[in-house]
């Protein structure tokens, strides 16, 4: 959906086919029902993250996507093209955690102002992007900007994550 809605300003003979297929997918899957049922204090913010490297054939740029979770609810949910380019896989999704652990910070900020502590934590399928997480610095993958190196400095606090 994300990259059918990319291309809506300057539709395409692929863009129609593209929201076809998803008129296509929703005709078949007509009916979506979320029910929040009441649920206790949890005390964990899961967020769950991936990325999909490169995965814009015209700009390279990756697109990263998560979920927010409190016990069994889904709270937020994103899928979005990353602003610069990954070297690699590795990197894209590192960017995919950090984004994802802002928003889980910001939740547990949230659920702080409503007397409620939570941890968070924060869930990815890339042993690479785990690895940059834990280490202090930049390490071998030099290319990172240091702008989102902040999340190996909550890791090593232990500090919401």
């Amino acid at each position: 959906v994300k990259e059918c809605c990319r291309s809506m300003s300057k539709p395409t003979t692929v863009g129609l086919e593209k929201l076809k297929r998803i008129g296509r997918y929703l005709k078949g899957n007509r009916r979506f029902v979320q029910v929040f049922r009441f649920q206790g204090p949890c005390g964990y913010v899961d967020v769950y993250v991936d990325a999909n490297c490169a995965d814009c054939l015209a700009t390279r740029k990756s697109t990263s996507g998560g979920v927010v979770i409190v016990g069994v609810h889904v709270l937020g949910c994103w899928s979005c093209t990353q602003s610069t380019i990954a070297l690699s896989s590795a990197e894209s999704e590192y960017i995919a955690i950090v984004r994802g652990s802002a928003e889980g910070i910001g939740l547990c900020s949230v659920l702080m102002d409503f007397c409620t502590e939570a941890s968070l934590r924060a869930w990815n399928d890339s042993s690479a992007a785990r690895s940059i997480c834990l280490r202090q610095g930049i390490g071998h993958v030099k290319h990172l900007a240091t702008k989102i190196l902040w999340v190996q400095q909550r890791v090593k606090r232990k500090d919401c994550l």
